[in-house]
């Protein structure tokens, strides 16, 4: 079952309604908290330290707190606090008052700071819970200097909710980032989620209708992937199971075109055509296998259409997008298939895709295709994406470490990539395959979409793990295993 995600302004209202609502008191969900806080630090860090507990006045220094007081009467003492200030919520002030009645030690940030760096320096753990998303406008300085002792103090770090100031200049880098409650989709953007190292989420008892009310994306995983495709009819034919004609490949490129139809060849689709340039097919013609090799498109007739690996970017291409998107019902735009559809949208002044096809832009496409900056893109995709999804009525699916997939409904669906050996020539081509192969077999636009972005990222996992570096010719091989195996079988 996908995942929830809220932005930290949609936890604060899950978290109120939680508490007005439902009579659930403050301390009651701090404590929750900080318990289940507890428990994932001490699997992560094990009995690794001293450790250091950095707080701040809100909640997530109250939760930091609490987590302190747990390690306390487990019996370390090799525990430090540090408060940024005496300043506190009445939660927080309630937390610090029990933490010195049992004698823990505490430091103040503005009263002691050459001492807050040296049991910095030698700690082996420092727990960062001073403040979240919210430093409208950049850091205050005591806060940015308190940030600098932490990543200077060479202890690794484990940050409560959401690293400290993430996305502000000087913000904290996590090893570990334990969210409460619910995913936040800011550790998710890309141009921060290096910040967040390993993530977790903490249940706390949030009401679930609560929490499906403010969720404003998906966290998607491998465990969604067979219920977005469904089963295959153990009676079905390949003329049943979905056509799809591959546009791409040009003089120096057919090998996109070759890993793009194979890719949809290893999807549940029953046919695959390859439809490329007379003066590529003598190349590729004998190179098919299970892949039916045409000179042009005369008479090929597909449920999908994938658009643009390998393609090349001469002025013919804008015309034949054009016929291709009068023909088919549906499809992938990839690559060059983008820049040709710039141009046609910039040449009618207007495009609408009706919600049936899919882009696969990576950044610099993306912000090519929505006329801003890469740093854009990668700072704000649910913004970026979601104003291109409306502009051209098409799925966005923006490639990243983190790959976000964004409706024309404003729908968002995150998957946490961060796979290194991915970002390798032709694997764009291969994920573009995957989706037309799915949206051929006849899966939803915006299922197929999130199902191959899954599939992807999983199958080039497993490589990694099995196999170490590897070329995207071996990430085609995988796809229908990891197809099979995240759930999308038959019978």
């Amino acid at each position: 079952m996908m995942r929830p995600l809220v932005s930290v302004e949609g936890a604060r209202r899950v978290d109120a309604r939680t508490r007005e609502e439902y009579g659930v008191p403050e301390l009651v969900l701090m404590e929750q908290a900080g318990m289940r806080l507890h428990e994932v630090f001490r699997e992560v860090a094990g009995e690794d330290g001293p450790v250091v507990y950095v707080c701040g006045s809100g909640n997530n220094g109250g939760d930091a707190m609490v987590m302190a007081r747990w390690a306390w009467l487990e019996g370390r003492r090799d525990v430090r606090l540090v408060l940024r200030a005496r300043r506190f919520s009445e939660a927080g002030r309630v937390q610090a008052r029990v933490l010195e009645r049992l004698g823990v030690p505490v430091l103040v940030w503005e009263e002691e700071r050459e001492e807050v760096r040296r049991v910095c320096r030698e700690a082996g753990w420092v727990v960062e819970g001073v403040l979240g998303v919210g430093a409208r406008g950049g850091l205050a300085e005591d806060v940015a200097e308190l940030f600098r002792v932490v990543g200077e103090s060479g202890a690794r770090v484990f940050s409560v909710d959401v690293p400290g100031g993430v996305g502000c200049e000087g913000g904290v880098r996590a090893d570990v980032t334990a969210m409460v409650g619910v995913g936040k989709w800011e550790v998710l953007v890309p141009a921060w989620r290096e910040w967040a190292g390993e993530l977790r989420v903490v249940p706390i008892g949030f009401p679930p209708e609560v929490v499906r009310e403010e969720a404003e994306g998906w966290w998607l995983g491998p465990g969604d992937v067979g219920g977005l495709v469904g089963r295959v009819r153990a009676a079905s034919h390949k003329g049943e199971r979905g056509r799809v004609g591959v546009w791409a490949g040009s003089r120096g490129l057919a090998g996109a075109a070759l890993l793009s139809a194979r890719a949809a060849a290893r999807t549940p689709a029953g046919l695959v055509y390859l439809c490329c340039d007379e003066e590529v097919y003598g190349l590729l013609g004998g190179l098919g296998g299970g892949v039916v090799v045409r000179p042009g498109d005369e008479g090929v007739r597909v449920d999908a259409a994938v658009v643009g690996p390998g393609w090349g970017r001469g002025e013919g291409r804008v015309g034949q997008l054009a016929a291709i998107l009068g023909r088919c019902g549906r499809g992938v735009i990839d690559a060059d298939g983008l820049e040709a559809l710039a141009r046609l949208r910039d040449g009618e002044g207007r495009l609408d895709l009706g919600g049936r096809w899919v882009l696969t832009p990576h950044p610099g496409e993306c912000a090519r295709l929505a006329g801003c900056t890469v740093e854009e893109v990668l700072g704000a995709p649910g913004r970026v994406c979601g104003e291109l999804a409306r502009g051209l009525g098409a799925v966005v699916v923006l490639k990243a470490h983190t790959t976000w997939v964004v409706a024309p409904s404003g729908r968002v669906w995150v998957y946490d990539g961060m796979c290194a050996p991915l970002g390798t020539g032709g694997a764009g081509d291969v994920l573009a395959g995957v989706i037309g192969g799915l949206l051929a077999h006849g899966v939803g636009v915006e299922e197929a979409a999130c199902a191959g972005v899954v599939a992807h990222g999983e199958a080039g996992r497993r490589l990694f793990a099995r196999r170490g570096w590897f070329g995207a010719e071996d990430l085609v091989g995988e796809v229908g295993t990891i197809l099979k195996d995240l759930g999308v079988d038959y019978g």
